[in-house]
């Protein structure tokens, strides 16, 4: 229903490759403090998943001041 292309997932998730890609990631969100995703980090400050996208917009217009 969302058009994923299942057959490329299955490979793609016993790919070795793919797997260390993620593991890298993991470890560098884990080092910047990343504690949930989705996450946004707007001037130093984390925000973990404004629930819309104009509540994401208004925290950059708070952040970014006048």
């Amino acid at each position: 229903q969302v058009g994923l292309d299942v057959p490329r997932f299955e490979r793609d998730l016993d790919d070795p490759s793919l797997a260390d890609r993620v593991r890298a990631d993991r470890q560098d969100g884990l080092a910047l403090g990343v504690s949930g995703t989705p996450t946004f980090f707007i001037n130093g400050t984390e925000f973990i998943g404004p629930p819309t996208y104009d509540a994401l917009k208004a925290i950059i217009i708070n952040k970014l001041g006048p």
